[in-house]
């Protein structure tokens, strides 16, 4: 079984419910588990929105000792858009546009839409065509291998906010379509394919789409004076450009840890849109902004230094628990504590237990020092054996 956590809106619950339900339905019929789905402990985002820590796990295809790690769908521009399965991070070369026509089983290099990776138990990973699966796997019904796989795309897809929704291929630069999703955005406010579905409203992707490249029906009604194309300002494209020039320069360290970051990179690096990675190329904007905003509210807080000596244990004065999240792991669960001190240095520690019954508690604890790092630039204590004092 696969498994992620993802922060979701608490609003978002029962739409997810109802996804899951579907593709157990779908999970049934090819007879494997249905999607799991754990839930954590509610808290207050920014601006009062309330989020649940919520893990959706699935099954992930294996056969004679191989198992599905990704599949990989090449761009206009030879870019991969990379869907993994794995919680380990797929090594770099088969993020590469160089070798997405590769196959390891046939041999041969094609212009192939889409390819597997898939990795043995002993850690060795290969890279095969559709074509080849049958072959490579020596499994009698390799398709029902591939919508095992691709059932499992959609079951963790469900918790990134963007859906894979059908429709006609239309292409169209990136340069030009981003600015309209700017203007849709000022017009109507931003709203995903998944926040659509929820509510039944019209996502940002797809108006853009309908604005960026009006269908004769609209450009009917737009000569009848009942549809109003929208206007790209030139403050439209400026915000387009900086979120594209963003997307752009994520570094390979980002991307690595992150196929949502990867695929806005390969998307821009692309630099074209078909309505299936619309919802993708149309949260570039909001991803942007989202990223911004933290930097400038790490660059607000106060310098954080390490604390303590490793391998020591310490007391630590005044430590608030700002944020407990708790993850599902093959052993149990396990509570990951962000919290910072009164001088704002960070301190990070993963227990078997909470140590504190609400979020946003000052406590006094005793602890081990397990080791210091940075984490997004900011340096962070470590520790381990985590214990509350009792406040004197």
């Amino acid at each position: 079984m696969v498994s992620r956590t993802y922060q979701v809106e608490e609003g978002r619950l029962p739409w997810l419910a109802g996804q899951l339900a579907r593709l157990a339905k779908r999970a049934a019929k090819l007879g494997v588990a249905g999607p799991g789905l754990a839930l954590g402990e509610a808290y207050e985002g920014e601006k009062g929105v309330r989020y649940i820590p919520v893990t959706l796990s699935g099954e992930a295809p294996k056969y004679a000792g191989w198992a599905f790690a990704a599949t990989l769908e090449r761009l206009e521009g030879g870019e991969v858009l990379v869907r993994s399965f794995s919680e380990e991070p797929l090594p770099a070369k088969y993020r590469s546009g160089e070798t997405s026509g590769e196959c390891d089983h046939c041999k041969t290099v094609r212009n192939r839409t889409e390819t597997f990776v898939v990795k043995h138990e002993s850690g060795e990973y290969r890279q095969v065509g559709r074509q080849c699966i049958r072959d490579f796997l020596g499994h009698a019904d390799p398709d029902r291998l591939a919508a095992i796989a691709n059932l499992l795309s959609e079951v963790l897809g469900l918790g990134e906010g963007e859906g894979y929704d059908g429709g006609g291929e239309r292409v169209l630069s990136l340069g030009y379509y981003l600015p309209y999703v700017a203007a849709t955005m000022n017009t109507y406010g931003w709203c995903s394919r998944s926040k659509a579905r929820e509510g039944g409203s019209t996502p940002t992707a797809n108006t853009a789409l309908e604005h960026a490249d009006p269908s004769n029906e609209l450009l009917k009604l737009a000569q009848q004076g009942k549809w109003t194309r929208l206007e790209v300002t030139p403050a439209d494209t400026a915000r387009a450009q900086v979120a594209r020039e963003w997307a752009s320069e994520l570094s390979d360290e980002e991307v690595l840890k992150s196929d949502y970051l990867h695929n806005l990179r390969a998307l821009t690096r692309a630099g074209s849109v078909t309505y299936r990675t619309a919802g993708y190329a149309a949260s570039i904007i909001i991803a942007c902004e989202k990223a911004q905003d933290r930097v400038r509210a790490a660059q607000a807080r106060p310098e954080s230094n390490y604390l303590g000596t490793v391998g020591k244990r310490e007391v630590f004065k005044s430590v608030t628990v700002e944020r407990v999240l708790e993850l599902e792991r093959a052993y149990g669960v396990t509570y990951l504590h962000l919290m910072t001190d009164a001088a704002g240095n960070d301190l990070k520690w993963f227990g078997s237990s909470r140590l504190v019954e609400k979020e946003g508690e000052t406590v006094d604890m005793k602890a081990t020092v397990k080791k210091h790092e940075e984490y997004k630039g900011r340096k962070q204590t470590v520790v381990s054996r985590a214990v509350k004092l009792l406040l004197v």
